[in-house]
């Protein structure tokens, strides 16, 4: 099975066509693991050729000049490290297009989208790791399963995990000189954060409420909630949460 794709467009590629890519991608890598991949064998960044498959991308840049701001965690490439779960490791320019949830890089001029992040053991980046696993979310829809790179803020058997996401908001701005509004469109980013309880489980979404802290922990309910008072922890701010959840792996 071929897993990875040179796409020629003389247009743009938007983000709709991309997403219509990697979800065809995900569907097949579901349902054919067993099937043979082609490799692309590319030279790594100060490192130990590496072979992946990717999605070949056109274009550098796939924001709409329509949209203000950025789907990435940041728009400048920065030297990153991923390494596969079968210990290839990979350094190169990178990255994370939170819109799209991909990993990009460059390779010959070209920008290259990771296409298999299952394979992924960790992404190491901007000073965060992040893991890819699969989530349940949340929308106006209801309840649906997504795949999702994760940073890890705590790690050991229980593991505090950020996911980060982009919305599109519109505001009117209103011009000088008696001219009408106008309507602009902005990129708006939003993190969540999820508690994996124990290894080889999935990953469940917090809220910050204390009883629910106190549910997913129960094992040490009590140490937990002595803590929590003892310390005067706010469950709302990440950096408590942190304490919490290292604490936890602490008396586990």
């Amino acid at each position: 099975m071929q897993l990875f794709i040179v796409v020629s467009t003389k247009g743009k590629l938007n983000m709709k066509s991309l997403r219509i890519l990697l979800t065809v991608f995900l569907f097949i890598k579901l349902f054919c693991v067993h099937g043979q991949t082609q490799m692309m064998h590319i030279a790594g960044y100060g490192s130990s050729n590496f072979k992946a498959s990717f999605l070949r991308v056109e274009d550098r840049t796939l924001t709409s000049k329509s949209i203000v701001g950025s789907e990435y965690l940041t728009k400048e490439w920065m030297i990153g490290e991923l390494r596969l779960k079968n210990n290839i490791k990979y350094k190169s320019l990178f990255r994370f297009n939170i819109a799209s949830q991909n990993i990009e890089l460059i390779y010959n001029n070209d920008t290259l989208v990771f296409m298999d992040p299952f394979q992924v053991l960790a992404f190491n980046f901007m000073g965060k790791k992040f893991i890819y696993d699969i989530i349940t979310s949340k929308d106006h829809f209801g309840p649906y399963i997504q795949g999702a790179y994760l940073e890890v803020l705590v790690d050991g058997r229980c593991q505090l995990l950020k996911k980060y996401d982009k919305s599109i908001s519109e505001s009117n701005v209103g011009l000088r000189y008696g001219a009408a509004e106008t309507s602009i469109n902005a990129y708006q980013t939003q993190t969540s954060l999820f508690i994996r309880v124990e290894e080889n489980t999935s990953p469940t979404k917090f809220y910050g409420k204390k009883n629910e802290l106190l549910h997913l922990l129960g094992k040490k309910r009590k140490e937990i909630e002595e803590f929590i008072s003892l310390n005067k922890l706010n469950l709302k701010k990440e950096n408590d949460l942190i304490k919490i959840i290292s604490f936890y792996n602490q008396i586990i």
